[in-house]
């Protein structure tokens, strides 16, 4: 079993790795579905064994899978906010353009004096 978890993490701890490159939305999704896999599949075998198996090896992987967490979340949360002002960028032009209608062309800014 403690093979098992430790083939687990390592695989979970791959898919972090991956996340933390750059990748695009749909990928995003993909790897965070399989890490929640991992996750669940750990979780049984926990709940099996009836407490949480633990090992040198194990709390060694766990010890490098913590600080690179903290760094997908951090990197993730960035992602959700230039994602949700993006957002509101699109709902507010939106909201312009139904009071207020298509806008005027401006002219270029240049002015003729026609009394020359």
């Amino acid at each position: 079993m403690h093979q098992q978890k430790q083939a687990l993490l390592t695989k979970y701890h791959q898919l972090t790795l991956r996340l933390l490159a750059e990748v695009t939305a749909e990928q995003i999704t993909q790897l965070l579905a399989e890490r929640q896999q991992c996750i669940e599949t750990i979780n049984e075998l926990d709940q099996c064994h009836g407490s949480i198996l633990v090992n040198g090896d194990i709390q060694e992987m766990l010890r490098q899978i913590k600080p690179l967490d903290q760094k997908l979340m951090e990197k993730l949360t960035k992602e959700k906010q230039i994602a949700l002002s993006a957002i509101q960028a699109v709902k507010k032009e939106k909201n312009i353009k139904q009071q207020y209608g298509e806008p005027a062309v401006a002219p270029s800014g240049v002015f003729y004096d026609k009394r020359k």
